[in-house]
């Protein structure tokens, strides 16, 4: 699969699990879910179905842009085609689904670009606490 999709099918997998159509993924900044603007919907539907892209077309019209986001667009470099080229769909997905990923911003920096946000850690932990304490 192409990364473009499987980076559009990961966002939009997360915010179909989401609550209020907003994920607490990090890659989700600046996407929410079409169904909040159905206006949106019909355009990009169309769209697709005149390019003949009926591949894809779930996950590319059930989220919305809203705005540019950084972190979406630092994922989408020759460099992550190479990794999902090596690692594959399955290891891809997991990877942005399920960690934490941190970019190189410079002057030894680094920012987070995919995962639950770590300054909400404790958060987190407390939500999944007492997620756990209910099963």
């Amino acid at each position: 699969m192409a990364y473009g999709k499987v980076l559009d099918m990961v966002v939009a997998e997360l915010l179909s699990k989401s609550r209020r159509g907003m994920s607490q993924n990090i890659i989700t900044l600046g996407f929410s879910k079409a169904s909040l603007f159905p206006m949106f919907l019909g355009a990009i539907l169309l769209a697709n179905l005149a390019q003949n892209n009926t591949e894809g077309t779930t996950a590319l019209t059930s989220i919305v842009q809203e705005y540019a986001s950084s972190h979406y667009m630092a994922l989408c470099t020759a460099e992550w085609q190479l990794l999902l080229e090596r690692i594959g769909d399955s290891a891809m997905i997991f990877l942005l689904t399920s960690t934490c990923v941190f970019l190189e911003f410079g002057n030894q920096s680094y920012y987070q670009a995919v995962g639950f946000p770590i300054y909400d850690i404790k958060g987190q932990k407390d939500r999944w606490q007492t997620k756990r304490r209910k099963s």
